[in-house]
């Protein structure tokens, strides 16, 4: 819903072992990282209980995800150099490359490539926190507010738990599409895809708006 807020968030998660004692947040990251090296030889099936803390598993979200920015720049910058990274690569030797795009936070990745990439193509952006504000207030979904309102088509699944929500937004969520939002109490961040009751209020949903049978649970 917000931008600025999830990319926040994301951060937070990564550095969530900051809250450990200096001098034990070294071992303490490698007993979490000892748990799941011993999970991952296992038999672990989806429901399972994780023996983790609620800080080890924020940060293991937040791992998860820098991971995945590590690929999106090195990707990205295959396909539009911005020249912000210095470090030579090749497809035989990415490892260097790899240690400098995980200095990246998500907010860093913002003002270093996100930034500078719509400043150089539109003319009502700046390279600056102005330009900064600009993006954010326009990917926010709040400014959708009138549109989603009036929009029949609209259906949002959401988990009143996601950390990438306020719970401001769940209300304006509520308020904005009414009996069009499907709010679910548990799941964070898309994290009940796999569960079968999700996959089938989304596919009794997209039945019924396309004049099926809702109830006809056949494939087609």
């Amino acid at each position: 819903m917000d931008l600025e807020h999830s990319l926040l968030q994301l951060d937070r998660f990564y550095n969530a072992p900051l809250e450990f004692p200096a001098e034990e947040r070294a071992e303490r990251i490698e007993q979490i990282f000892a748990k799941v090296l011993y999970l991952s030889h296992g038999n672990l099936e989806p429901g399972t209980p994780l023996p983790f803390t609620e800080l080890e598993s924020r940060f293991l979200i937040g791992l998860s995800f820098r991971q995945n920015l590590q690929f999106l720049i090195l990707q990205s910058q295959e396909l539009d150099d911005s020249g912000v990274l210095l470090t030579r690569r090749s497809r035989l030797r990415m490892a260097p490359a790899f240690r400098e795009v995980s200095r990246y936070s998500y907010m860093e990745y913002f003002y270093a490539f996100v930034l500078p990439y719509f400043a150089e193509r539109e003319d009502q952006v700046d390279a600056d926190d102005d330009g900064a504000r600009s993006l954010f207030e326009r990917s926010d979904l709040h400014g959708l507010e009138d549109a989603l309102a009036s929009d029949e088509r609209v259906r949002v699944f959401t988990n009143e738990n996601d950390f990438l929500l306020r719970r401001d937004d769940v209300a304006w969520l509520q308020a904005t599409l009414g009996e069009r939002l499907t709010l679910f109490e548990e799941g964070g961040h898309l994290g009940n895809l796999y569960r079968e009751y999700l996959q089938r209020e989304i596919g009794s949903t997209i039945k019924e708006e396309a004049g099926d049978d809702p109830h006809d649970t056949r494939r087609p």
